[in-house]
């Protein structure tokens, strides 16, 4: 009996999980009536969230894409024009694309706060500074 109870975690498993939306995991693993396999089921779409939706935060609009991403920033360097890219522990890259001025960063450590905002548009927060409009490069 056991044996088919773990049964619909492992149809869930793989390219299946990757393929599904957040609600019908969610949905497939409530249904599963055996403890021990329902935990395995639910921590297996919980362990898919956050990776996959950091890593395309401000890349592409995924369906389930988080609003905001707080993150260590490992470096700012500031481009010929001004203008700060910063490049995230993971090394995601934003470049700013409006003229707020950050002065006196130092030399970190840093903590950003990038938020989606208006349009499609996204706003970073670097400690308790002023927001910078940015667009994710990379």
């Amino acid at each position: 009996m056991r044996v088919l109870a773990v049964l619909p975690f492992m149809m869930l498993s793989g390219a299946a999980l990757a393929q599904e939306g957040l609600t019908a995991k969610v949905q497939t693993c409530a249904a599963i009536t055996d403890n021990a396999a329902r935990l395995a089921c639910f921590d297996a779409a919980a362990a898919s969230i956050k990776p996959a939706a950091v890593a395309t935060f401000g890349l592409a609009k995924p369906s389930e894409a988080p609003k905001t991403i707080a993150m260590a920033v490992s470096k700012i360097e500031t481009g010929p024009d001004g203008k700060l890219r910063f490049t995230l522990e993971d090394g995601q890259v934003w470049r700013q694309t409006d003229g707020v001025r950050l002065p006196g960063l130092g030399k970190g450590p840093w903590t950003a706060e990038v938020r989606s905002a208006a349009m499609g548009s996204f706003m970073l927060k670097l400690d308790n500074r002023t927001p910078v409009r940015v667009k994710r490069v990379s």
